[in-house]
């Protein structure tokens, strides 16, 4: 499994994996019943392989993405959570919902960890002198081709076994679709 933001936070503790989800704004961004069965059949694979690792992964839907910061709210206070880390995304809804994650988690003196993990570079760390981002392909690419060949990409590690953690959650199943 490589993912970034569970590595890392496994440095510091044993960890529980999330993911939630709003059927609604699915809906609302009309995707498609291929793509939110690709979804669950990769949550399946998901959790089978981190229950190999004793990672329990808790699966919980919101009404919308706006609930995600209560929602983690709750999940910190009943697993007694002390960090919570993530992969960013890239969009402006994801942005803004990742902004009010940390901001609730900040009020709650609770860590908060959001990685880069699905770009090579942060978005918006690649900037021309001016400290703008680049308007013309060419100089970008040699600005990316410079420092991909300076600093390669770091293997973070891998996941390691964990003791059982006392965490109830229902097992995913595979399902045929229509």
């Amino acid at each position: 499994i490589d993912n970034t933001a569970l590595i890392k936070a496994q440095k510091d503790a044993d960890v529980i994996g999330l993911f939630l989800f709003s059927p609604n704004d699915w809906e609302e961004h009309n995707e498609a019943p291929a793509k939110l069965d690709f979804i669950w059949q990769n949550l399946v694979e998901l959790q089978r392989r981190l229950r190999e690792f004793n990672i329990p992964l808790l699966i919980r839907e919101v009404e919308s993405w706006s609930q995600v910061p209560s929602e983690i709210t709750n999940i910190v206070k009943d697993y007694d959570v002390t960090g919570v880390y993530w992969n960013q995304e890239v969009g402006l809804n994801e942005f803004r919902r990742d902004e009010a994650v940390a901001k609730q988690l900040n009020a709650q003196a609770i860590s908060s960890y959001a990685l880069t993990d699905r770009t090579i570079y942060p978005l918006g760390s690649l900037l021309n002198q001016s400290g703008q981002p680049y308007k013309v392909f060419t100089p970008f690419k040699n600005v990316f081709l410079q420092r991909i060949s300076e600093n390669v990409y770091s293997y973070q590690g891998k996941i390691k076994k964990q003791n059982k953690l006392a965490v109830s959650y229902t097992h995913l199943r595979a399902h045929e679709t229509g």
